[in-house]
C-alpha cells in the first residue's frame, strides 16, 4: 500500500514561519514557553483574520474614443502600478497590525499564566 505524504499548504507554511519567529523572539525574555503556548492559539486567530486572502481586481471599463495600442499600454501600466502601491501598503499595514496584536496577546498571556502580574 502506498503511503501518502500530506505536505503543508502555503498558508500553513507561512503560519509556521510566523509561529517560529514568535517563539524565537521570546527566548531569553519574560515570555517563557508557557506564556507563548497560551498565546499562540489566539495569535493564530488574529493571523487568519489579518492575512485573509484578498484579490484586488479592477473591473474592465470601456474607454470612450479610439486609443492607440501604445496609449492603452501606458494607461494599463499606470493602473497596474497604482494597484501595486495599494497592495504594498496593505501588506505593510497588515504586518504592522499583526506585530501589535502579537505583543498584546503575549502580554495578556503573561498575565493569565502568572496571575495578573505584568512583565
Amino acid at each position: 500500500m502506498a503511503q501518502i505524504i500530506n505536505f503543508p499548504n502555503l498558508e500553513d507554511r507561512e503560519w509556521k514561519e510566523w509561529e517560529q519567529s514568535i517563539r524565537q523572539s521570546c527566548i531569553g525574555t519574560s515570555k517563557d514557553e508557557r506564556v507563548v503556548a497560551d498565546a499562540i492559539p489566539r495569535i493564530r486567530e488574529h493571523w487568519d483574520a489579518v492575512f485573509e486572502d484578498i484579490t484586488l481586481e479592477l473591473p474592465k471599463r470601456p474607454v470612450p474614443g479610439k486609443l492607440t495600442r501604445n496609449q492603452a499600454v501606458v494607461i494599463q501600466e499606470l493602473i497596474d502600478s497604482s494597484a501595486a502601491l495599494v497592495v504594498n501598503r496593505l501588506k505593510n499595514e497588515r504586518s504592522a497590525a499583526m506585530e501589535r496584536l502579537i505583543r498584546l496577546e503575549l502580554e495578556l498571556s503573561y498575565c493569565r499564566v502568572y496571575g495578573g502580574r505584568t512583565a
